[in-house]
């Protein structure tokens, strides 16, 4: 295919893009809360969400990028799900261990980037060594 009659066009999505999409209600398309910020690098659509329905949807995607609105200069800037609670249970298929309470902050090197990820790990008498834990959830 010839793309140089397509150029301004490419051009123009991908300026889009970078901006809130044609988004201007500012409200969450999941839930319709005001202040819907966040928005997925990895997942197939460019809408924005608020920062509950964003943990809500990447429960079991903690390694995807995820990019937060800024108002004051509109633009989009990297963020974390870390950063706006997200954290991850080790030991109990995602939920958690009664017997554990500390979060830890650990950075897990992956194929998009190096992650700052919020694990609990398993305490339980059953539980096993911290190492395994990640392996189980396929980081090692």
């Amino acid at each position: 295919m010839e793309w140089m009659p397509y150029q301004q066009s490419f051009l123009d999505k991908l300026h889009r893009l970078d901006g809130r999409c044609g988004q201007t209600s500012g409200q969450c398309d999941e839930c319709n809360a005001p202040n819907s910020y966040y928005r997925c690098q990895d997942c197939l659509d460019f809408t924005t969400y608020c920062s509950g329905c964003i943990l809500k949807g990447h429960i079991a995607l903690p390694l995807h990028r995820i990019e937060c609105w800024n108002p004051r200069f509109c633009y989009f800037e990297r963020s974390s799900l870390a950063s706006i609670g997200l954290v991850i249970d080790l030991g109990h298929h995602g939920t958690q261990c009664e017997f554990t309470y500390e979060i830890r902050e650990c950075v897990i090197v992956d194929t998009t980037g190096i992650h700052n990820v919020n694990v609990r790990l398993c305490s339980c008498g059953t539980a096993v060594e911290d190492p395994l834990q990640f392996l189980r959830v396929k980081w090692f």
